[in-house]
C-alpha cells in the first residue's frame, strides 16, 4: 500500500485518540475498510492490541456517564436484526422531531447523579461490535481496556495472554486549559471530560464557543475526524462542522462527562439546522437506538432510546465514493464503494465499566 493510500485507509475511518501507533493501525483499518467496500465479507481475524483505541471513541461517551460513575457495570443487548436504511427526510418534521428527541436526551441525562472526573489512571472495560457492511456478520475482538488519561490500554492477543500497552506519550499537567490540552496533546477520555466541563450551558454560548472552535484550521480537522464526518470535512456548512465536533467530544469523553454539561451540549444540538433522527432502529449488536444525524442520515450517533446514552454509530453509503487528500478517492484499487444507502460500518458498545485493573470486568 502506498503512503497515500495508507493515509486515507486511515482517515476514512477517523483517528480518535493518538496514542497507538500508525503502523499498528494501518493493518486493521486497511482490512476493515476492504471489508466494508469490497465485494465480499473478509474474514474475521483479531486486531493488533491498541488498535481499536483509534477508531470507536464518541460511542463510550455518554453510554458510561452513570454506570460507570457509580462503579457498576450495565449490559446492553437488542434483537439480532440489522439496521434499518436511512430515513427520507421531510425538513420541516425532522425539525421539530429531531429537537424534540434531543431536548427529551437533555432532559433525561441531567436527572443523573453528578458524577467526579476519574483519575487520569482509572482502568475502563469496554466491549464492541462491528458490522463491515450490510452482509456481513457483527463481529467482536473481545473485552478491552483502556485509562482514563488514554496512557495504558490493554487486550488479549488471539489465543494469548493479556498485554497492557503503554503509550508513552506525554500528557497535560494538571489545571491546563482544556483547549489547549486537546490541540496539544490530542483527544482522549480526560481531554475531552475536560472540554465538556468547560462548556457553557447555554446553548447559544456553547455554540458560539464550538462556532470558535471550527473557525480555526484545527477545530476543523478535529471536526472532520468525528465518526459522524464521513465526507472528511469537505464542504461542510458550520453548523455540519459545530455537530461534529460535538459527536467528536462525545464519542471520546469515555465517562460521559458531567450530566449536566451533556444536557447542554444535546439543548445545543437541538438548535442546529438540519438535524434529523431516525427512530425504531438497532445498533450493530441489535440494541434498539435512536440514530442522529447532520447529512440526511448518512451518518449517524446512537442514542439508546431509553437512558439516551450513546450505544453506537454507522454509516450509509450516499453513493458517491468521498475524496480524499489529493483528490485521490477513499477506496482501494479492486475494491467498490458502496452502492447510495448501503451500509458501509456499524459499531455497538455492548458493555462498559469502571474497573481496579486490566483484565477485571
Amino acid at each position: 500500500m502506498s503512503k497515500i493510500d495508507e493515509y486515507e485507509a486511515i482517515a476514512s475511518f477517523r483517528a480518535a485518540m493518538p496514542f497507538p501507533s500508525q503502523t499498528r493501525l494501518a493493518t486493521g483499518r486497511a482490512r476493515l475498510l476492504t471489508a466494508a467496500t469490497g465485494r465480499g465479507h473478509a474474514p474475521h481475524q483479531h486486531r493488533a492490541a491498541g488498535y481499536k483505541f483509534l477508531r470507536w471513541r464518541p460511542v463510550v461517551a455518554l453510554a458510561a456517564a452513570a454506570a460507570i460513575a457509580a462503579g457498576a457495570g450495565y449490559a446492553l443487548t437488542g434483537s439480532a436484526r440489522g439496521p434499518a436504511q436511512p430515513a427520507a427526510v421531510q425538513a420541516p418534521q425532522q425539525a421539530t422531531l429531531a429537537a424534540k428527541v434531543l431536548h427529551t436526551a437533555a432532559a433525561r441525562v441531567a436527572r443523573e447523579a453528578a458524577n467526579v472526573e476519574p483519575s487520569p489512571g482509572q482502568w475502563i472495560y469496554y466491549n464492541e461490535v462491528d458490522q463491515p457492511g450490510a452482509n456481513a456478520t457483527p463481529t467482536s475482538d473481545g473485552p478491552e481496556w483502556v485509562t482514563f488519561d488514554g496512557d495504558q490500554s490493554a487486550s488479549y492477543e488471539a489465543g494469548g495472554p493479556l498485554i497492557v500497552h503503554t503509550s508513552g506519550t506525554s500528557f497535560p499537567p494538571p489545571g491546563s486549559n482544556p483547549w489547549v490540552a486537546l490541540y496539544t496533546y490530542g483527544i482522549s477520555s480526560k481531554t475531552a471530560w475536560d472540554v465538556l466541563a468547560a462548556l457553557p450551558a447555554d446553548p447559544q454560548a456553547l455554540l458560539a464557543v464550538i462556532a470558535r472552535q471550527v473557525a480555526t484550521p484545527a477545530g476543523q480537522e478535529f471536526a472532520a475526524a468525528s465518526v459522524t464526518s464521513v465526507s472528511g470535512g469537505a464542504q461542510l456548512t458550520e453548523a455540519q462542522l459545530e455537530f461534529e465536533y460535538l459527536t467528536r467530544i462525545l464519542w471520546n469523553a469515555r465517562l460521559g462527562g458531567p450530566p449536566a454539561a451533556l444536557a447542554a451540549v444535546y439543548r445545543a444540538m437541538a438548535t442546529l439546522p438540519g438535524i434529523t433522527v431516525q427512530q425504531g432502529i438497532t445498533n450493530a449488536a441489535g440494541a434498539s437506538a435512536i440514530g442522529v444525524s447532520d447529512d440526511g442520515g448518512h451518518s449517524q450517533l446512537l442514542l439508546s432510546p431509553v437512558s439516551y446514552r450513546v450505544v453506537g454509530w454507522r454509516w450509509f453509503s450516499n453513493g458517491v465514493a468521498p475524496r480524499g487528500r489529493y483528490g485521490h478517492p477513499r477506496v482501494r484499487p479492486g475494491t467498490h464503494w458502496p452502492s447510495k444507502n448501503d451500509l458501509i460500518v456499524s459499531t455497538a458498545l455492548t458493555r462498559v465499566a469502571k474497573v481496579a485493573a486490566p483484565g477485571e470486568r
